[in-house]
């Protein structure tokens, strides 16, 4: 069904439009506010508007640097990781060096324990032949053997290396 418009309000007579206007200057003069309090408010309204504008621009820049910074991050993240990678290794090699730095040492410590045997053994064994020269005694076929010491050398290093 179709709808049917509502009629149209009789105009006013003249002394209730009379009267409307009486009520409605008395009603705004009940309600006006002092020039002070439309100024403190005019002020407040300022400030509010002047507020939210700077809420906007931090909200702006907060998300400008979240931005950046994801950025940053997913660049640098696998960057890290790789590096972390690396410095494992490293780390390990270095650990297997000083392994073969001990080893040497203790290498080092072997050979120079047998160089002072050998000269002591040297020098008795010349003081021997030199006696047995003289005919004071007969030289002895002194074969000196002691037991073999492991030695460290360049390719034992290489091959830790390698070795896990």
């Amino acid at each position: 069904p179709m709808e049917q418009a509502a009629p149209a309000p009789a105009p006013l007579a003249a002394d209730a439009q009379e009267a409307l206007q009486s009520a409605a200057r008395e009603y705004a003069e009940m309600i006006s506010v002092h020039p002070s309090i439309a100024q403190q408010a005019y002020a407040v309204e300022r400030l509010s508007d002047t507020t939210l504008q700077r809420l906007d621009e931090i909200h702006t820049l907060v998300d400008s640097t979240k931005r950046e910074v994801d950025k940053i991050s997913d660049g640098l993240t696998p960057l890290l990781l790789t590096q972390t990678e690396h410095l494992t290794n490293v780390f390990a090699l270095i650990d297997k060096m000083a392994e073969y730095v001990e080893r040497v040492r203790g290498s080092v410590l072997t050979m120079e324990q047998r160089l002072a045997s050998a000269e002591a053994a040297s020098q008795g064994t010349m003081r021997k032949k030199f006696n047995a020269l003289m005919g004071k005694t007969e030289v002895s076929n002194m074969s000196h053997t002691e037991p073999a010491d492991f030695i460290v050398t360049a390719d034992d290093f290489f091959e830790s290396l390698t070795a896990s």
